[in-house]
């Protein structure tokens, strides 16, 4: 039994009732009683077993909730039902008003293809048409403590935004089968004059970014860094299995294929998002300059050939660590950047697509400039993959202690992770959001139940956001990049209700003594 059934009754007083392989938990609240029925299964993360565990975090007062159905074959309503059923009860358990819900990301498995349109209209109406819902079909969602890879399933995240306003925008080319809505003269109005305002507004904006696997992803996101260089630009496609289907949705308008779509971000000093991209991989051997190169090709580095520079790298780096050669073989990457002071989570990660018979080598990029970029052999599995997020999360730790955010948790947590990662690559269940967790497990001890921040996502079909940890600032003439990536999860910390009581400059104390005392 798998399920939770939410009544109120009257009572003179509060009581526990144990059941036949269930618990009921009577909580009363002014005579009103909330009663919980949980089966014994571990379901939406945390167990009726670890009775203290549970009844603290029923009492955490919050405003952000994440939660997820269970596998519901061939029924995308009875799915949804049970999605906001759980919600309100998590909401009732928190003492949050659903009333005051301005925001919700809902993620559909692509299993309800057919339903999609259906389920959001559905869903907007039950959730009182809140101000910003954004839809995604993804082959997996990621919501209510766990990761359903390629299932049935349907995670809400719902909160609600105090510090920033938010406000819708859409791409899109034309086709001959249909007409997408951003071509709409009046919809493109719209959405050039919400970037000529943002370029005016004192504080950087901050992007939610979606589109499909026919979507002019690339052209959006160079228009977005070209008006707004500084803004953080997070999201990924969806994965419709046919080409033609709907996949995105803003409120209750599912959007033609072929569209680019998400919502800008505007806050006061209330409000921050924060972004770390994980690749999956770690670097090997020295970092080369591109001598010789255009557009996708790389003819020297360092001044030789560049297949031999990359046999020589391949052949030292089997000699200290064997496993690595069936990796060079089948998954040969490389780094690209064009900083002279590269670490290793500031490459963009692209793969090597074949080699010419003079020596050259083609990437899977065609932003090769000689004398400029600089380019790392890479290589990628679980075991790369697993050291590469520990190494960003714990950067982001680091950064959030320069930047004075080391004793603020976030409100809720953006997970957009490709679906070649999960199980197929970690060889474990719901790794990477148990794994987010510990960045605050150390700064935040005094929390009785870390894993409370929401957490929710989808499994995507490509993935968009810069390279490593992102911390923006107003100050900072530092550019922030967006790409498209592969293999990859991009994460985005949204933190809503900041005080400026809660930051500080830097926090020392939780600094390694080489970066005490440095100017931030």
């Amino acid at each position: 039994l798998r399920f939770y059934l939410l009544l109120e009754v009257t009572v003179e007083k509060e009581s526990v009732v144990w059941c036949k392989d269930k618990v009921v938990e009577e909580m009363s609240r002014d005579r009103k009683m909330v009663v919980l029925i949980i089966s014994l299964f571990k379901v939406n993360g945390f167990s009726v077993r670890e009775t203290k565990k549970m009844k603290r975090r029923l009492q955490i007062k919050a405003s952000w909730h994440s939660v997820s159905s269970n596998s519901q074959p061939g029924r995308g309503l009875v799915a949804l039902d049970e999605a906001l059923t759980l919600l309100r009860l998590q909401s009732s358990m928190k003492e949050s008003d659903e009333k005051n819900w301005n925001f919700c990301f809902m993620s559909v498995g692509t299993p309800f293809e057919l339903e999609f349109s259906e389920i959001v209209h559905e869903a907007y109406e039950r959730l009182n048409k809140p101000k910003t819902m954004i839809t995604v079909l993804g082959s997996g969602t990621i919501g209510g403590g766990r990761e359903l890879e390629f299932e049935p399933c349907i995670s809400i995240l719902a909160g609600e935004l105090k510090n920033a306003k938010s406000d819708f925008f859409k791409f899109g080319t034309r086709s001959s089968s249909t007409t997408p809505i951003t071509n709409n003269k009046e919809a493109w109005a719209e959405t050039s004059a919400l970037f000529r305002r943002l370029q005016k507004e004192e504080r950087v904006p901050s992007f939610l970014c979606f589109g499909d696997p026919t979507s002019p992803v690339p052209s959006a996101l160079e228009f977005i860094d070209e008006c707004l260089p500084k803004s953080v630009v997070v999201g990924g496609l969806s994965s419709p299995t046919k080409s033609g289907i709907s996949s995105l949705a803003l409120n209750d308008q599912v959007l033609a294929p072929g569209t680019v779509a998400g919502v800008a971000l505007s806050g006061n000093a209330g409000f921050a998002l924060h972004s770390v991209t994980a690749q999956g991989a770690l670097g090997i051997g020295p970092t080369f300059k591109v001598t010789s190169g255009r557009l996708n090709l790389v003819h020297t580095l360092d001044a030789e050939p560049a297949l031999s520079q990359v046999q020589k790298v391949a052949l030292t780096a089997i000699r200290a660590q064997p496993r690595l050669a069936q990796l060079l073989q089948n998954s040969l990457l490389v780094g690209l950047t064009e900083s002279d002071e590269s670490t290793k989570q500031d490459f963009l990660i692209r793969t090597v697509v074949g080699a010419t018979s003079d020596g050259a080598i083609a990437i899977g990029d065609n932003t090769i400039s000689e004398n400029s970029t600089r380019l790392r052999i890479h290589v990628r599995d679980g075991e790369t993959a697993r050291t590469e997020l520990d190494n960003l999360l714990q950067r982001y730790s680091l950064e959030r202690a320069i930047t004075g955010f080391s004793g603020v948790r976030p409100s809720a947590i953006l997970l957009c992770a490709c679906n070649g990662r999960g199980k197929n690559m970690f060889r474990e269940s719901n790794f990477e959001i148990n794994k987010l967790s510990s960045v605050f497990t150390s700064s935040d001890e005094a929390s009785p139940d870390v894993s409370s921040i929401p957490v929710a996502g989808f499994f995507a079909n490509g993935e968009i956001g810069p390279t490593g940890a992102v911390i923006p600032s107003s100050s900072s003439d530092d550019k922030k990049s967006t790409y498209l990536h592969g293999f990859t999860s991009v994460i985005a910390f949204i933190y809503d209700d900041l005080d400026s009581s809660d930051l500080h400059e830097k926090d020392d104390d939780n600094l390694p003594p080489q970066e005490q005392g440095r100017e931030v």
